[in-house]
């Protein structure tokens, strides 16, 4: 037997991480399960909590694969954020307050989200905050939103999350992303991905 990963992840505690697609979900799945914070910043833990979680499946995904060990945790965790099986990540239903309007949004998309705040290219109001980082490196956001555009598409739940949080989203590829999106809603409705084109239209 290749590895024990199980494909429910809301029934099952992994025992290996197996695919580095898995570390993501697993992460999540874990900050979900223990009501760990996930805030960026946090005046009590400071984003801690929430990186800790993720550094310690990747350090499992290393000893996993001993062959990776001079390879850098910044290069695993773009890679595993770039890879991320958005089936597991859809199975976490839990919904928190996504932000300061007090709207709910899906667990893992405020997960998410809060990670890219420790991309250095951030606005200087979010950048000033990177002093409670636990990371000591910074995460390139623009290179993770290449590949989900080059590769992940056809993830309706991504391309929403895309087009809401478009910081890292090049200029040149906004107008595609909403044409992409607005094809995609021909076949397949989804009410959170009809409120943000609406939102990015200024209809709400």
């Amino acid at each position: 037997m290749e590895n024990t990963v199980v494909a429910n992840i809301n029934k099952i505690i992994f025992t290996e991480i197996g695919d580095i697609k898995n570390i993501v979900p697993l992460a999540v799945k874990e900050l979900e399960r223990t009501n760990t914070c996930i805030d960026h910043p946090c005046t009590t833990c400071a984003a801690k909590n929430m990186e800790r979680t993720f550094l310690h499946y990747i350090n499992s995904y290393i000893q996993e694969n001993p062959d990776l060990k001079n390879i850098s945790r910044k290069k695993i965790f773009e890679e595993a954020l770039c890879k991320m099986d958005m089936e597991q990540l859809k199975k976490i239903n839990k919904k928190v307050i996504g932000g300061f309007y007090g709207g709910q949004i899906p667990f893992w998309v405020k997960v998410i989200r809060n990670l890219s705040r420790n991309d250095k290219t951030n606005p200087r109001w979010l950048i000033f905050l990177q002093h409670y980082s636990f990371l000591d490196f910074d995460l390139n956001f623009k290179r993770i939103y290449k590949y989900w555009i080059n590769n992940c598409l056809n993830e309706i739940e991504l391309l929403d999350f895309m087009i809401y949080y478009d910081r890292f989203v090049p200029k040149d590829k906004k107008e595609y992303l909403v044409n992409k999106a607005k094809n995609m809603l021909k076949n397949n409705y989804n009410q959170s991905l009809v409120e943000t084109l609406a939102w990015r239209s200024g209809v709400i």
